[in-house]
């Protein structure tokens, strides 16, 4: 997710009934009198809104305004339209986005779950297989990631030990994206990472099949032992070890490659 300089003006407060309300003119005035006269210098433009739907007393607010009181709330969220899952995190609430085409989604994550661990659930391989069997494909490879699309996607039982594996992975990602370093370093523990967050997912989802085959992903980043999901020469230099040819855990990865449902959900077959 790119950063932006851009700002949204919210004029809304918290509501006597625990919702939100838009904030009247003169408490604007008073309390925020440089929005207020940002507002007054385009006011004839947001009037205009909807073909003049907005020329009331509440001229200043949103046209549609909905889940106001959930925005600012910790959530995953993704682009409305994307060729594969691209869900990111927001974990303190402070990121906005538009809905409906070219805006975004946001989802609240269940107390009982991680939220890393539904983000690393939803930007799998096993996933984004399941959502483009079910979601409209646009011109281009593009796919529809609307709420209707992606609001029946399944969210694997896992015990605490493995949602905190597949957390940790998913973490290191988003560390590693968001990272400065522009060298093969980040990169190859960036591909890495991918690979073994759907190793991980796939035992999830398919443990017969990768048990059959000797395949046991947990089991290896327990052994393995995972390192600090924020300490960024860490990861790389754990992914560049468990990268390396004789290492079990390329061995694995290497081997899920063989399985014929591996196979199909990747596009290999």
């Amino acid at each position: 997710m790119q950063r932006t300089d851009r700002l949204i003006l919210f004029p809304y407060r918290s509501g006597s009934s625990g919702g939100s309300e838009l904030i009247p003119e003169g408490e604007l005035k008073r309390k925020y009198p440089k929005t207020w006269n940002y507002f007054n210098e385009n006011k004839e433009t947001l009037e205009g809104r909807e073909d003049g739907k907005m020329r009331h007393s509440g001229w200043h607010g949103y046209v549609y305004p909905k889940a106001l009181d959930v925005m600012a709330l910790p959530k995953i969220f993704t682009p409305d339209l994307s060729p594969r899952a691209a869900f990111s995190l927001d974990s303190s609430g402070e990121n906005f986005f538009t809905g409906g085409v070219a805006g975004g989604y946001g989802i609240l994550v269940r107390p009982e779950y991680s939220p890393e661990f539904v983000l690393g659930l939803l930007n799998s391989s096993v996933l984004d297989w399941f959502h483009h069997h079910g979601a409209t494909q646009m011109r281009g490879g593009w796919y529809s990631y609307e709420s209707r699309f992606i609001r029946n996607l399944p969210i694997a039982a896992a015990n605490p030990i493995q949602q905190s594996a597949v957390a940790t992975v998913a973490s290191a990602l988003l560390l590693l994206l968001a990272s400065d370093e522009s060298g093969g370093r980040r990169a190859s523990a960036v591909s890495f990472y991918d690979q073994l967050l759907n190793g991980l997912v796939y035992e999830l989802f398919f443990q017969k099949e990768l048990h059959a085959a000797g395949v046991y992903p947990f089991r290896l980043v327990e052994q393995f032992h995972l390192p600090d999901a924020a300490d960024a020469e860490a990861l790389i230099a754990w992914a560049k070890n468990g990268d390396a040819t004789s290492h079990p855990i390329r061995g694995a990865l290497f081997t899920l490659g063989s399985l014929e449902t591996i196979r199909i959900i990747e596009g290999r077959e």
